[in-house]
């Protein structure tokens, strides 16, 4: 009669139905708990928990990685959806690095560069008040 035994951490056996049925080395982007425990490495990706392909996020920081509890992995905040390449609510892409910011911060941005140019003008105007004054105290006889 036949002992089932469990693979050792490092590598991993997904099905017993596989020809063999010996343990395989743990995949390159993966981490190997032993037994069928497997999650892909931090900037990796996994679609589902028998899946052996571990795909490379398009942006590396925004997959955190996996581990025993979470064996396809989880996505960093703001980010969500196959290789953690979707932005969550109230986040927008943020060119082709594939950043997903915060909507709110780019509101502020905006605030804050719109603030500053008014600032600008307003020292500008007053500046320009102030000689425009002089110049015509001295003008005056």
């Amino acid at each position: 009669m036949g002992t089932c035994q469990t693979c050792p951490p490092g590598t991993y056996l997904l099905s017993t139905t596989e020809a063999f049925r010996q343990c395989k080395a743990c995949e390159p982007n993966a981490i190997c708990y032993g037994g069928n425990k497997m999650a892909p490495k931090k900037g990796f990706w996994r679609s589902d928990v028998l899946s052996t392909e571990f795909i490379q996020c398009i942006n590396p920081k925004a997959c955190r990685g996996g581990s025993i509890k979470n064996p396809t992995g989880l996505c960093g905040s703001s980010y969500e959806g196959p290789l953690c390449s979707v932005c969550t609510n109230n986040t927008y892409m943020e060119g082709a690095n594939h950043v997903c910011s915060d909507c709110y911060v780019e509101d502020m941005r905006v605030r804050f560069i719109s603030i500053s140019i008014f600032i600008l003008l307003l020292v500008g105007c007053v500046m320009n008040y102030t000689v425009f004054a002089n110049a015509m105290i001295e003008i005056r006889p």
